[in-house]
């Protein structure tokens, strides 16, 4: 087992979160699950908060809690690792703090905020990083507009309007699969 493996089957956060996911209990043995999560990273819900860019907070998140490499985060995303650099840098700045991967909890012991899991592979398209959230957890976890705009930390009509044009974008796809983007490598006047 690496040093990683060790390092995520001790973190008590994590594996509540490990846990939550695969509706399992706690006595099963922490290793055998992080080895399946191993090649496949998701990522908490949590960490899309409203002061961050879906980008900035994918990366954030990456660096500090998995502890990845930029050049390993770019290439993860399909993204240029210059891109990555200062989306991490714009990040930082923005939240000072190293994300918590737990709901949060308050006095009452009621939950404040629930933990949808991401598959990092969904970002990895023709959509923007917002679209292919929103897709995901609209398609996949049939979330409501208003739950996704509640979990996202946006209004539920951003949500509605994201939704609908990256169903847009898919259409047009499949309708014209060849077809370039015509200003795609014009420059502005």
């Amino acid at each position: 087992m690496t040093k990683n493996h060790q390092k995520i089957c001790n973190d008590k956060d994590f594996l509540k979160l490990v846990y939550a996911y695969h509706k399992v209990k706690p006595n099963h043995d922490p290793q055998k699950i992080i080895k399946s999560w191993y090649n496949e990273i998701f990522l908490p819900s949590s960490i899309f908060v409203p002061e961050l860019g879906c980008l900035e907070a994918v990366v954030k998140y990456l660096r500090e809690n998995l502890n990845l490499k930029l050049k390993d985060i770019a290439a993860k995303l399909q993204k240029s690792e210059a891109n990555v650099r200062i989306s991490y840098s714009k990040a930082s700045k923005k939240h000072l703090k190293k994300f918590r991967t737990i709901n949060v909890v308050d006095k009452h012991r009621k939950v404040t905020g629930a933990i949808v899991f991401v598959p990092l592979n969904i970002f990895v398209s023709k959509l923007s990083m917002l679209e292919a959230l929103v897709k995901f957890l609209k398609d996949d976890k049939e979330l409501k507009y208003n739950e996704i705009g509640k979990l996202l930390g946006r209004n539920q009509r951003t949500i509605w309007t994201v939704y609908n044009r990256a169903i847009k974008k898919l259409n047009s796809e499949r309708k014209n699969p060849h077809k370039k983007n015509p200003m795609r490598g014009k420059k502005l006047k």
